[in-house]
């Protein structure tokens, strides 16, 4: 009878998303609903009866540990192990297994996007429009975020407005990232490997027991790839390489039954292989004006080029104390960070001539930029939550944040005379929020309320001047109409769940989440704030266990209605980021775990996304310069209904794991496709990436009666040619181009 009161639901439920959406949509959550149904019969009884299944998936999406499947949110958690045998190494490649997720880098300013949401203004001085937490704490910077994985226990992907719990700035989302807990057990774990690009890498990881209440560990990671992925053809030098190292602890203090206190440490520093701009006349056929790219894909032509190098270090304590009726959490989290950058840009153009010899100098070459970005943040959240058993559950606490960036940047314009700026920007943020959900008339039926009030206040400081130390007109704080300025915003939540079946769960939500205000401090501060963005998010999804725990299968429907979104423009010949447009968001996801035999585990993932512009009449569009001389030009268009700039509409994955014993040993034998329907870079629809496919692959040994193992891995098998970003950046497109085809070998000992 649950089956056939299913389908009629989800009959129901279609008819209402069709006249809620439109022709189409329907048609999509059709399948899915539909996809949820069938797997309610399950395979055949002899399948059904193996006693090998998928793993419990423990999560922390609401601030305590649960199990995946009876969280009311849409959620891809990737373990550990899932991530050794993928080859996802850092947050970069947490794409390949998380349709929905993209990364770009331009400049050294990373940026991610989930279900179409991304923060549109570079800068570390910009908050990511989707959080990133490491054990609790949040890190505000960016640029500093963008870390390598090594003591890795999991990684969580919150979809969707995370507002009421995880606050501010979780517009799109929250990546959430738990460490390895050290053990009293002695652990013992080292890696290293060499793979093409003459690059050298090395891991360690080690726990024991201090004391009879002390545990801690150490990880330990350093990369150092030598030769680049391109050649830079100005002075026959190299391009794309780079290096990196960090290192982690964590020590554990346990001086009662009911009190825990976890002390963490971290430090990295990283030189990641980025380039200066590289032109794409003759890369994409989209763009056939302009100077023209030389040589291959990976290679460029710069008299100097971009270096980037960041440090950061940080430290955490979290203090948990269990009362006979509630659980008191304190987290306390304090960073730095250090970014220094260079930048070349051509100042003149067509490039001189079209293809130079080796060393020619061009007209118009000029070091850009120089650029330092100090950072420093401060966070405390106390947390009193309901103990784990109990069948009301709630929380409630306070997050507090106080962050400063300075900025020291020395610049040289296409035109005019050199300058040197000194800013920067405080924040003091404060928050209160709450969660209680409570069965309703059953058991089976769950609501879910929660709500943050958040007042956020920002100042900015500094001036801009002339070499000689003139300060330069109209570019100083007193030149600002708002040096300081406060927003206090809302955030809710309403989440109605129920047990379809005791393997199905069914649940619908509405989330308010916002974007905080901020100001632009990467040239001047005379400038005013932007004002906060705003989204209404509608979701209806299904989670499963079916098959006897061999399957799994989790979808969810979404709209999404931006408020106030931030956008770049040009006014004038001026370029300027400001709330100008407003958007929607329609989409649906899906991800499938199943275990068709023992030893074999199938885990697909899909995600499409219809994001566009609702009203946006002042965007900034391109065309060629009248005077015929290869270039672009800007000028005001209407993007209204045009697709969101750095969005993508489809996005897969499918990756196959199978463990083979064997006489000679155990063999881990792994493959993961992502496919990507191409991102637009902006919203005019002429910076658009075409499809492309990234295939990863793994084999690891691991010898019998021994702690040992071999492993041999390679990412973009396929070698294929695609960017982390495009952009334009007048008079001329630019692109940052992905790796290419990388292999190695990594022989591992574990203790």
């Amino acid at each position: 009878m649950r089956k056939h009161h299913f389908r009629a639901r989800s009959a129901v439920l279609s008819n209402r998303v069709e006249s809620f959406w439109g022709d189409g949509m329907r048609n999509r959550f059709t399948v899915v609903a539909g996809m949820a149904t069938l797997a309610l019969h399950g395979p055949t009884q002899a399948a059904a009866q193996s006693s090998s299944g998928l793993e419990e998936v423990v999560v922390t999406a609401q601030k305590r540990e649960e199990n995946l499947q009876s969280v009311p949110i849409a959620i891809a958690a990737v373990s550990a192990s899932m991530m050794d045998k993928m080859q996802i190494v850092d947050l970069s490649t947490l794409v390949q297994a998380v349709p929905g997720l993209q990364y770009s880098f331009a400049f050294s300013n990373p940026q991610f996007t989930l279900r179409g949401i991304t923060n549109y203004s570079n800068g570390p001085w910009v908050e990511s429009g989707v959080n990133i937490y490491v054990d609790g704490v949040y890190s505000a910077n960016n640029q500093a975020s963008v870390f390598s994985f090594n003591n890795i226990e999991r990684v969580e992907v919150l979809k969707g407005p995370q507002g009421t719990l995880f606050g501010r700035n979780a517009l799109g989302g929250v990546v959430s990232i738990t460490t390895k807990a050290p053990s009293q057990t002695p652990t013992f774990d080292v890696a290293v490997g060499y793979g093409n690009f003459d690059t050298v890498s090395g891991k360690f990881y080690g726990a024991t027991g201090i004391g009879p209440n002390i545990a801690a560990d150490i990880a330990v990671y350093a990369q150092k790839q030598s030769d680049g992925w391109g050649t830079n053809l100005y002075d026959g030098g190299k391009l794309h390489y780079g290096e990196e190292a960090a290192v982690r602890t964590k020590w554990v203090f346990t001086p009662g039954d009911n009190t825990t206190l976890t002390l963490t440490g971290d430090y990295e520093h990283t030189e990641p292989p980025i380039l200066g701009p590289a032109t794409i006349n003759g890369v994409y056929s989209f763009v056939n004006i302009g100077p023209a790219h030389m040589g291959g894909f990976w290679d460029s032509y710069l008299p100097d080029i971009g270096l980037l190098d960041v440090t950061k270090y940080g430290g955490a304590l979290t203090v948990n104390h269990e009362l006979d009726w509630a659980e008191i959490v304190s987290i306390t989290g304090l960073s730095y960070s250090k970014v220094e950058k260079n930048a070349t840009r051509p100042a003149a153009f067509p490039y001189n001539p079209q293809n130079p010899a080796q060393g020619q100098a061009t007209s118009g070459f000029t070091l850009n930029a120089l650029q330092n970005v100090d950072t420093r943040t401060i966070t405390q959240e106390l947390q009193l939550k309901s103990p784990a058993s109990a069948k009301l559950k709630w929380i409630a606490g306070v997050f507090v944040l106080d962050d400063e960036i300075d900025n020291l940047a020395y610049r040289v314009p296409i035109t005019g005379t050199a300058v040197y700026t000194d800013a920067s920007q405080k924040t003091e943020s404060y928050a209160g929020f709450g969660q209680i959900t409570t069965p309703l008339f059953s058991d089976a039926t769950r609501l879910t309320l929660g709500f943050r009030y958040t007042s956020d206040r920002r100042e900015v400081d500094g001036n801009t001047y002339t070499l000689a130390g003139v300060l330069v007109p109209g570019s100083s704080i007193v030149s600002n109409p708002e040096p300081s300025k406060t927003w206090k915003e809302p955030t809710y939540t309403v989440v109605l769940d129920r047990d379809i079946t005791d393997k199905v769960m069914g649940y619908a939500s509405y989330t308010r989440g916002f974007q905080s205000g901020s100001y632009n401090i990467s040239s001047s501060v005379n400038e005013g704030p932007v004002d906060p963005q705003t989204l209404d998010a509608f979701e209806v999804g299904v989670k499963a266990d079916l098959w006897d725990n061999r399957m799994r299968v989790n979808t969810s429907v979404f709209h999404y209605k931006m408020h106030d979104l931030l956008v770049s423009q040009n006014i004038d010949n001026v370029r300027i980021t400001s709330n100008a447009a407003s958007a929607e968001y329609k989409g649906v996801d899906m991800d499938v775990s199943i275990v068709p035999i023992d030893h074999l585990t199938i885990t697909a993932g899909a995600g499409y996304t219809e994001p566009k512009y609702t009203d946006y009449r002042n965007a900034t569009f391109y065309r060629p310069n009248p005077n015929n001389n290869g270039t672009f030009v800007a000028f005001v268009g209407d993007a209204t209904g045009n697709q969101i700039a750095y969005s993508e509409k489809f996005s897969a994955s499918l990756s196959v794991n199978y463990e083979l014993a064997t006489g000679i040993g155990d063999f881990s034998l792994s493959a993961i496709g992502n496919y990507h329907s191409g991102a637009h870079y902006d919203a005019q629809g002429l910076l658009a990436q075409p499809a492309y496919t990234v295939v990863n692959t793994s084999v690891k040994w691991t010898r019998p009666g021994a702690p040992w193992d071999v492993k041999l891995w390679s990412n973009n098998l396929l070698n294929q040619k695609y960017v982390s970003t495009l952009f334009a950046n007048t008079p001329v497109m630019y692109m940052n181009p992905a790796p290419p085809r990388t292999y190695g070998i990594e022989f591992g000992y574990r203790y």
